[in-house]
């Protein structure tokens, strides 16, 4: 009878060492999972220090001057500067695609505030390939606050 008491004491510690260990495992792997998704959140921040960031706000001050321009030709060359803007951020911080709207997607799965810029652009897009069509200031101030806003989200302005 001794020894079965002392079997069951014995596999109920080895029982109870399992399942501390198997916590443990648990634990460790839901920690390194998070700090993978932080790295991986702010990993385009640490890319973005390959950008000329001076030369980024110089040009997005420029862009924004343009919106200041009472002429429509200004608002749509504004318009398309931003958009080589935000394409080549993009491409400077290595994401991913072969067009702007794929690296554009793409960035949007990291940061869900990109989602917004994908609509603005195919919003703007149609307009200004077409020269004629008349932009309302208010139309392209929008859009620009949005460029801003995107580049501000990728860390590089």
């Amino acid at each position: 009878m001794l020894r079965i008491g002392i079997l069951n004491a014995h596999n109920s510690m080895v029982v109870v060492s399992v399942v501390v260990a198997l916590l443990a495992f648990a634990v460790i792997v839901a920690l390194v999972g998070m700090a993978y998704r932080q790295l991986k959140r702010f990993s385009s921040e640490v890319r973005s220090e390959r950008l000329d960031r001076q030369a980024v706000v110089s040009k997005m001050d420029d862009i924004e001057r343009l919106t200041k321009t009472p002429t429509r030709m200004a608002h749509r060359v504004a318009l398309q500067e931003a958009d080589k803007l935000l394409d080549y951020s993009l491409k400077a911080l290595e994401i991913p695609g072969n067009t702007m709207l794929e690296r554009l997607s793409e960035g949007a799965r990291t940061h869900r505030s990109l989602r917004k810029m994908i609509t603005v652009r195919s919003r703007m897009e149609p307009l200004l390939s077409k020269p004629h069509t008349v932009l309302a200031p208010s139309q392209v101030e929008d859009a620009i606050e949005q460029y801003r806003k995107a580049l501000k989200t990728l860390g590089v302005l």
